[in-house]
């Protein structure tokens, strides 16, 4: 893998900020052959396999987003549970972050990456990362979308019917049955 993507890389030439995201950025191995290879240090943001979720997420227009609520009444926000259990090389999880106040949110979006591996979901609010989810993805990409995108919600008091918008990506991404659009994670990223 390392091969093919510093030669890709190669032929358009190296930039000396190279930010590499994706489940990928996680393999040691490959992310020090590319180094090598590429002969420049590579930034890695902290938990990089969320960038195409996150894509996702930021990616509807104002168009699309012509009818969002002014509020979303009554909400419970509930502390943040971070359970990890490993799995292949990276565990699931997912995180809310509780000092936000969501209860006058206007727009609430999802970016769901529908991977290979790995399934994620972010939930923005206010265009603002909210609560995020990775889990593997099963052998059934609809119900994987399902079920990260709950797990992400859990305990934020929000629904799917909360969301004004949501884009699915990655592998799965036209197996993502509540995404309003589906886009390519090249597209996200």
């Amino acid at each position: 893998m390392s091969d093919r993507l510093s030669s890709m890389v190669l032929r358009i030439g190296v930039n000396t900020d190279v930010v590499l995201v994706g489940g990928v950025a996680q393999d040691l191995g490959l992310v020090n052959s590319l180094k090598n290879k590429l002969g420049v240090d590579l930034s890695i943001p902290e938990e990089p396999e969320f960038a195409g979720a996150l894509g996702a997420a930021l990616s509807p227009t104002t168009e699309q987003l012509e009818s969002p609520s002014d509020a979303i009444s009554e909400m419970k926000l509930s502390e943040s549970a971070k359970t990890t259990e490993e799995y292949w090389r990276w565990p699931e999880y997912r995180k809310t972050l509780d000092e936000k106040d969501i209860s006058n949110a206007r727009v609430i979006t999802a970016g769901i990456d529908v991977g290979s591996v790995g399934s994620k979901a972010v939930i923005m609010v206010d265009g603002e990362v909210y609560a995020w989810s990775v889990m593997r993805t099963g052998s059934n990409s609809p119900d994987s979308a399902i079920k990260v995108l709950n797990w992400a919600l859990e305990g934020t008091g929000l629904a799917e019917k909360d969301i004004h918008y949501i884009v699915g990506t990655g592998y799965g991404r036209v197996n993502v049955p509540m995404a309003k659009k589906a886009i390519t994670e090249i597209a996200c990223h």
